[in-house]
């Protein structure tokens, strides 16, 4: 198996059912498609259903046009994908590419074989169909009134909460939580083919402590509040995108000059607290716009990994700082 052969193939495994073809089905088929393994199925497929894509793809890629694709490409899973492997060595894959009224908007195909991929092209519709209806049928992908309905307040940034111990603050820790949520404008969340170039998001991330039993009265602080208005650019499908945004972070707080945190030190002082609590009021706020970027690599067998990189550029003078 040469070198390519070997770098693809793992991006391409995915949750599998071994197929055992009765003697019913026809001697080519058995010797050609031994194996047949499904990705983003829902439910286990029924043996006249894995019989039916066997046949069904066993037609289809042998009246495709091929077309090489480039020699260091690596071809990823999808959600919702059909793999199957020939005896000879041969990779046949049949990918649902995303939409969001419907699990996908359309099937591609490829051939792996000898260190070369193929994409297939230029193929039948009477061929295509009975595959589309089985994927779609089997789909993991939720239909189109769950996904709006799921499509409201999802998680923005990661939301947590636990105990925390900081050396400039109280020896005792505190409990902190992050609460991190956002929800589209306009439409309805997920990637699909007909989505504006630019869909709007609306973000919120707020980070409160609370001093149990270290501080009179046990009090909760705010320690971030940051609205952020963003756009997102699918790449493709929803596990890849570029999110610009403008936003704003501060504390919440209004201390806001000299005067009026010595005023608080003292007022910490007559009760018998700590002044340095003080520092907790002072106004700390400022604009920015942000360029974040996301990708998800499909690893073997079934596994996913997020990669991300976020950016800041903060403004000296943004319209949300006052």
């Amino acid at each position: 198996m040469s070198h390519l052969m070997r770098q693809a193939m793992p991006w391409l495994l995915a949750l599998s059912c071994t197929l055992a073809i009765p003697p019913t089905a026809s001697a080519a088929v058995q010797t050609a498609l031994p194996d047949l393994k499904v990705r983003g199925a829902a439910q286990p497929l029924e043996p006249w259903e894995r019989n039916y894509l066997l046949a069904a793809t066993a037609r289809l890629f042998g009246a495709c046009h091929r077309d090489e694709l480039e020699k260091d490409a690596i071809l990823g899973t999808r959600p919702n994908q059909l793999t199957l492997d020939l005896e000879d060595g041969t990779r046949r894959v049949v990918q649902g590419v995303g939409g969001s009224s419907s699990p996908f908007r359309r099937l591609s195909f490829y051939e792996l074989k000898d260190g070369e991929i193929h994409q297939l092209s230029d193929c039948r519709q009477a061929h295509i169909m009975p595959i589309a209806s089985i994927m779609e049928a089997k789909s993991l992908n939720p239909d189109v009134q769950q996904r709006r309905t799921r499509a409201g307040l999802t998680s923005y940034e990661p939301n947590r909460i636990g105990y925390q111990y900081d050396d400039n603050d109280v020896s005792e820790g505190y409990m902190d939580a992050t609460l991190s949520l956002k929800y589209p404008l306009l439409h309805d969340g997920y990637y699909s083919e007909e989505a504006a170039l630019f869909n709007p998001y609306f973000a919120f991330t707020g980070r409160f402590s609370q001093y149990l039993e270290s501080r009179e009265s046990s009090p909760v602080i705010g320690k971030r509040y940051n609205p952020v208005l963003f756009f997102r650019h699918w790449l493709g499908d929803d596990t890849r995108y570029v999110d610009i945004g403008l936003g704003h972070e501060s504390n919440g707080q209004n201390i806001d000059s000299a005067d009026a945190y010595l005023i608080e030190r003292l007022e910490f002082n007559r009760k018998g607290e700590d002044p340095d609590f003080a520092r907790d009021y002072i106004s700390r706020g400022w604009d920015y716009l942000s360029l974040d970027w996301k990708h998800t690599w499909y690893t073997a067998p079934g596994g996913a990994l997020d990669t991300y990189l976020l950016t800041r550029y903060f403004l000296d003078d943004g319209p949300f700082q006052g």
